[in-house]
Parts: C-alpha cells; sequence; structure tokens
C-alpha cells in the first residue's frame, strides 16, 4: 500500500518470514485504520465567544447598559451551559438569559461603572474569548480560562481599565490547545520523529545502534555509543521541526495579518495528503527524500495555513496583534516540543522491543507499522475532505 517490497537480506529465512509477517499485518491494520477512522478534527480550535456590549446611552445619567452574547462550542452539553453564568458588580441587573441551540445572551443595565465580570461554571477544560466592544473605543479581545475567568470592563465611554497587556497570554494556552485538539497536525509531527529516525545510506537502526553492542562493549564505551545514537537522532528531529517550525510561522502570520487568503477546504484536503507523502516517506524501502529538512518545510508552509485558518476562529487580541500572534504561535512550538519528546520515548521502546523479537528487521517492521496505520489515517481523511468539496 505505501511500500514496496522488505528489503530483504539479513538472516534468510527468518528475515524473510519477518518481512512477510511484517508487511501482512501491516495491510491488515492499514484496512482497519482505514475503515475506523471517520471523520477527521481538523485544526480544531473550538473555544467559546462571548461578545460584550458596552453602551452609554444619551444624557448624563452615568448608566451603562451591557449585553451579553455567548456562544458556545458543540462538545459543551446543555446542562454545563446552564451552569455558565455571568456576575456584575451590585450596581448591575442582568435579565433572565435568552437561550438558543448554542447561544445565551443576556441584557441588563448599570447604574456606573460595571467593573468587573466574572463568569461563573466554567469548566478548566474550556477556553472563552472575549471580544469586548465599548463605546468610544476600541474593540478589545482577551481569554478566560475556568481558573481565571474574570475581566475588567472599564466604564463603558471610553478605554477605562480594560483587560491587562497580559491578557493575550491566553493565546499561548490556545496555541498549545491546539496541538491536541488538531489530530492532523499532532500526527503530522509524529510523523516527522519517525521520518527523523530513520537510518540513512550506511547507518545502523536506531535501535540496533544503542542495543547491537550490548554485551560487547564496557559499560562505559556501551553508554557513549548510545548518547552519541541519541544526540544525533535528537539532533536529526530538531533539524526537521525547525524546518517544519520557520515555514508554518511564515504562512501563519501571512495569512492572520490578511496579506494571504485561501479557501480553507482545499488547504485541510492538501494537509492530509501532505502527511500521506510522509508517511510514504517513513516506510519506502529505498533512501527517502533527498532533502528531509526542504520536506519538512514545504508541508510546514502547508500547515501554516491551517493555522490561519483556526486562528481566525477567534482573531487577534486588538492593540496586541503581534504579541498575540506570536504568543498563539509559541504555543504551538511547546505543543510540538511536548509531542515530538513524547513521540521519542515511546518510539525508543517500541524499537527496543522490535530489535529484541525480530533481530535485524525489528527496526524496519516497527517503522512500518507505524508509518502504515499513519498513512492509513490520512488517506481516509484525503478522501473525506476532498469529497466534501464536491458532494
Amino acid at each position: 500500500m505505501f511500500f514496496k517490497g522488505s528489503g530483504g537480506g539479513g538472516r534468510g529465512g527468518r528475515s524473510g518470514r519477518c518481512g512477510r509477517g511484517g508487511r501482512l499485518s501491516a495491510g491488515l491494520l492499514a484496512l482497519a485504520v482505514f475503515f475506523c477512522s471517520g471523520r477527521s478534527p481538523a485544526h480544531e480550535l473550538r473555544p467559546a465567544m462571548l461578545r460584550v456590549d458596552l453602551v452609554a446611552p444619551p444624557g448624563d445619567s452615568g448608566d451603562v447598559l451591557v449585553e451579553l452574547h455567548l456562544r458556545l462550542p458543540p462538545q459543551v452539553s446543555a446542562a454545563m451551559a446552564e451552569r455558565i453564568e455571568p456576575r456584575l458588580p451590585s450596581i448591575c441587573t442582568l435579565q433572565a438569559p435568552e437561550v438558543s441551540a448554542e447561544r445565551r445572551s443576556w441584557r441588563g443595565r448599570c447604574s456606573g461603572p460595571p467593573g468587573l465580570l466574572t463568569l461563573e461554571g466554567l469548566g478548566r477544560g474550556l477556553e472563552v474569548v472575549v471580544d469586548l466592544r465599548r463605546s468610544g473605543a476600541p474593540a478589545t479581545t482577551a481569554v478566560l480560562h475556568g481558573g481565571a475567568a474574570s475581566l475588567a470592563l472599564g466604564d463603558g465611554r471610553d478605554a477605562g481599565v480594560g483587560p491587562s497587556s497580559g491578557a493575550a497570554a491566553g493565546y499561548l494556552g490556545l496555541g498549545v490547545e491546539h496541538i491536541f485538539a488538531g489530530l492532523d497536525h499532532l500526527f503530522f509531527v509524529v510523523g516527522l520523529v519517525l521520518l527523523g529516525v530513520r537510518p540513512r545510506a550506511g547507518e545502523e537502526g536506531p535501535a540496533r545502534g544503542v542495543a547491537g553492542s550490548a554485551g560487547r562493549l564496557p559499560w562505559r564505551a556501551q553508554l557513549q555509543r548510545s548518547c552519541s545514537v541519541l544526540l544525533r537522532l535528537f539532533l536529526r528531529v530538531l533539524g526537521l521541526l525547525t524546518a517544519f517550525t520557520v515555514a508554518h510561522s511564515l504562512t501563519l502570520a501571512a495569512a492572520a495579518l490578511g496579506w494571504l487568503r485561501l479557501p480553507s477546504a482545499p488547504v485541510e484536503a492538501c494537509i492530509a495528503l501532505s502527511i500521506v507523502l510522509l508517511a510514504r516517506e517513513v516506510v519506502r524501502p529505498e533512501a527517502p527524500v533527498r532533502s528531509p529538512w526542504g520536506f519538512a518545510f514545504a508541508c510546514g508552509l502547508l500547515h501554516g495555513l491551517g493555522f490561519a485558518g483556526a486562528l481566525a476562529q477567534i482573531g487577534l487580541p486588538s492593540g496586541s496583534i503581534l504579541t498575540g500572534l506570536l504568543l498563539f504561535n509559541l504555543g504551538v512550538e511547546l505543543g510540538q516540543v511536548a509531542v515530538a519528546l513524547a513521540t521519542l520515548v515511546g518510539l525508543g521502546f517500541a524499537l527496543g522491543l522490535g530489535v529484541r523479537r525480530l533481530g535485524a528487521s525489528g527496526d524496519r517492521a516497527v517503522r512500518i507499522v507505524l508509518g502504515t496505520a499513519l498513512g492509513s489515517l490520512a488517506v481516509a481523511w484525503t478522501l473525506d475532505r476532498a469529497l466534501s468539496m464536491v458532494l
């Protein structure tokens, strides 16, 4: 499916049987993953959205009219939505909420500056992006979390107190969340790690490089050999991630600032296709692409457009556009590093087990199984997204 015949060789019949068994297992796994994959949560980022309108009515009464409109993402249940209630100082009166399928709205009046708005009942896994609009002041964006769900509103007439300059820091958490909520990007990072640890021409497989001399070298020499192999693999993976990061930072900034606009549907379909191509490089028996870093950079340009589409759902903080953009991108990078480190640890155990069970072919067998599962899932996503554009 994603690979040709085995590289063969090795230890005679055992290597041949391992290769044929590995291909059969990978094929069955590919079919299972393909038919069970379902729809892909492409670059999902689903915070709640709260629009706050503060309007000073004509006259010098000092009153402020307040409107709150809360739009909840699909994952929030009706019971959870009912627990979310806004709280304002005692000088404010809010009417009972108007409730629809995905929106809850409150209207009220304050006899003075509304001061602090608190959202009660927020679960810790739910972020709320606040779009604050005040008479005679530019719109302001802030991010609230379950553990810090309060926001200074000002007096409704001018900039007032407003959100602090640190409000944009919420975009750091949104960037991290996006990595774990958007499975296609998460799996692409996993695939980059698999490509990074793949042995180049003339190299030993990573697990054999670490374990192959066990028992034949003094422990100090074995430790030095293992550290050398692991450092080489880490630097190679770091290089791929750096190329990917630089590229998607460029297109994310260009799209977020309005310099580059493309429809999201074909972008998401191409992102899924990039995972198919990456999986092919992971499992192919011959040498991989001539420049893995160039491949990672090209795919990063594409994924940056996916990040921009997610960021467009929430907007950037007014007056702190560059800060919000940089923090969102930094959050994405922190999430990537966490995924890459976890993958390297898990892959180390899997490769070690493969070498102990299958001998010389263990490295390749583990890579084929993981790469085939990744590629099969990406094929299903690609077809799903491509068909959704025409049906």
